[in-house]
C-alpha cells in the first residue's frame, strides 16, 4: 500500500503506508529518535483535619514575627501598617533596604500574593506587599 496488495510484513526501512481499522497511516521505519521522559511523582500530606487547623498551619508557616527585623526595618513596616501603605523614591532609605533583605525569602507568600509577607508587629498580623515602580 499505496499501488500495491496488502501485507502482513513491513518495508525494513525508509516510509511506508499502512491500513488498518479502514484508516491509512504514514509510518517511518528504520528512523531513531532521541526522547526524553519526565516523571513527576507527588505525595499528599494531610497537615488539618479541618479548615481552623489548616489556617493555623499556613500562618504559622508563612509568618515573619517583627521582633527578628533589625530597629530600622521594623519601623517602616510599622509605618506601612499605620498608614495603609509606605512610599520612598530612590534611592531608598536605609530602613526600606533594611527591610527588604531582612524578609526571608522562603517565606514570601505563594502566588496570587507574590512580593507579600504575613507579618506580626506589636501583636497585629497583617500581609505586608513591597513593590517597586519607576516613573
Amino acid at each position: 500500500f499505496p499501488g500495491g496488495a496488502d501485507s502482513s510484513k513491513l518495508v525494513g526501512s525508509g516510509e511506508s503506508w499502512v491500513r488498518w481499522d479502514d484508516r491509512a497511516f504514514r509510518v517511518s521505519v528504520g528512523r531513531e529518535d532521541a526522547m526524553t521522559r519526565t516523571t513527576y511523582r507527588y505525595t499528599v500530606d494531610e497537615i488539618a483535619g479541618v479548615a481552623a487547623g489548616f489556617r493555623t498551619f499556613a500562618a504559622e508557616q508563612y509568618l515573619v514575627r517583627g521582633a527578628t527585623l533589625s530597629r530600622g526595618a521594623r519601623r517602616i513596616a510599622a509605618r506601612a501598617v499605620e498608614n495603609g501603605g509606605y512610599e520612598e523614591c530612590e534611592p531608598v532609605s536605609d530602613g526600606l533596604s533594611a527591610l527588604e533583605a531582612e524578609l526571608p525569602v522562603g517565606r514570601e507568600l505563594p502566588a496570587p500574593h507574590d512580593g507579600s509577607w504575613y507579618v506580626e508587629l506589636d501583636g497585629s498580623r497583617r500581609r505586608l506587599r513591597i513593590g517597586r515602580w519607576v516613573a
